[in-house]
């Protein structure tokens, strides 16, 4: 979150774009290597589906979010 704030009060497209990617390497280096499996096991141990489907969704929004930031860093190059 506080990347996400700091990327939008930056105050040029330099500082912007530093903050963006930090954003990326957050995702790609610490959380999306993981999260595979941390779903799998969620939803193997998970008989009522509930955490499952919660860890599947948060798995959705890291995609997603890490498109959005691969596109936003193409647009800015």
């Amino acid at each position: 979150g506080n990347l996400i704030i700091r990327a939008a009060e930056a105050t040029n497209a330099d500082e912007r774009s530093r903050w963006l990617a930090e954003q990326a390497a957050l995702l790609h280096d610490h959380l999306l290597g993981w999260f595979e499996r941390f779903e799998q096991g969620c939803r193997a141990k998970d008989a009522f589906g509930f955490y499952g489907a919660c860890a599947r969704l948060l798995g959705v929004f890291l995609v997603m979010d890490a498109n959005y930031l691969s596109l936003v860093q193409g647009q800015e190059s």
